[in-house]
């Protein structure tokens, strides 16, 4: 079994620093805005993001995805034909975060990571405990929780787990919802500290909707 890719545990490292067309003509993409909606047609994937909250840009998500890749960048054609012919492993979809003075900055990114590597994986719920294997191997100060279990956010069931880092000036808590579509891990990941972020969140997860 392939472990979690180290590329996959980087990137969620970095997350603390609608149409009616058929998706079956889509290709993969990095989905696009829609005023506040995030869209995505090829995962028949959507979301609403606050309006007060920034988003992460083409080109950063472009950047990150490409890290630890041969892909030097710098061509976004063939960026795009690279990602359609589904040459990286692991896209990132979306992230936006809340400016929040003298505190922590709450945080909701979504990442798809292809699977075909994986040759006996049975699930999300063993996609999650790779994944926990995979941070816990690197030791960065993640603690999980023991109990990987199922929450529904919109309109979908997804398996959730959770984890906490300590920091010396508040505790920064991870919930990591994996959803597997056409082959792909789709892991949104909300980051928070305080009570009310956790709620602002929740309520944009209660917006998503799978077709």
């Amino acid at each position: 079994m392939k472990k979690i890719s180290t590329v996959l545990v980087a990137v969620i490292a970095l997350v603390l620093l609608g149409s009616c067309g058929s998706s079956e003509t889509q290709k993969m993409n990095l989905g696009t805005m829609d005023g506040t909606r995030y869209i995505n047609e090829y995962f028949g994937l959507e979301i609403e993001i606050n309006e007060d909250w920034e988003l992460m840009s083409e080109e950063e998500k472009i950047a990150i995805t490409i890290r630890g890749t041969k892909f030097a960048g710098g061509d976004d054609e063939k960026f795009k034909e690279k990602l359609e012919a589904g040459e990286f492993e692991q896209v990132y979809l979306l992230a936006a975060y809340k400016d929040v003075e003298d505190s922590f900055e709450p945080k909701i990114t979504c990442l798809a990571e292809d699977l075909s590597g994986y040759y006996d994986i049975d699930g999300e719920r063993e996609y999650l405990k790779i994944m926990k294997d995979g941070f816990e191997s690197i030791d960065i100060g993640y603690n999980f929780s023991e109990e990987i279990y199922m929450e529904k956010a919109g309109n979908t069931e997804f398996y959730v787990l959770e984890s906490t880092i300590e920091r010396e000036d508040f505790d920064v808590t991870q919930k990591f919802y994996v959803k597997i579509i056409k082959n792909n891990a789709i892991t949104f990941i909300t980051s928070y500290s305080t009570k009310e972020q956790e709620e602002e969140l929740d309520e944009m997860m209660q917006t998503i909707e799978l077709r």
